[in-house]
């Protein structure tokens, strides 16, 4: 499940669960990020957004990388929609290869929830404390 490494944290920013990841990057952490996902689609969330913001990449494994957005890519239908916060360079490094067509990405939560709700960017949106029960 979830390594000592990889310190989750769940909140609600703007009624839409955000996944914060912080740590570094291991080969369970896509397993886990996957596990997690799919059992807030499960609870009923069709908008999605996982923030990799807080993650240290200093053993970075692309292959496992791609085969972790994949697998989000998956759990992506017409009403589930997922939002992938990371800085510039990961976003440019993925869509070079064009991995994972159907996630969104943003360079922050708040353009996130935005890209998600349809709405521009006007001010900080409003975060919640939450936590998965089962």
């Amino acid at each position: 499940m979830i390594t000592s490494q990889l310190t989750p944290q769940l909140h609600l920013n703007s009624g839409i669960p955000v996944v914060y990841l912080e740590g570094e990057w291991d080969e369970t952490i896509g397993r886990s990020l996957t596990e997690l996902v799919s059992r807030l689609t499960r609870a009923g969330h069709y908008e999605i957004v996982v923030n990799l913001s807080g993650m240290k990449f200093l053993s970075f494994n692309e292959s496992r990388w791609c085969e972790t957005l994949v697998q989000l890519t998956s759990l992506c239908t017409r009403t589930v929609k997922l939002e992938v916060v990371a800085t510039k360079e990961l976003i440019e490094n993925f869509l070079k290869r064009k991995i994972a067509s159907r996630l969104q990405w943003a360079t922050s939560e708040d353009e996130a929830i935005s890209q998600l709700k349809g709405l521009p960017i006007f001010c900080r949106s409003i975060e919640l404390d939450t936590r998965l029960s089962g």
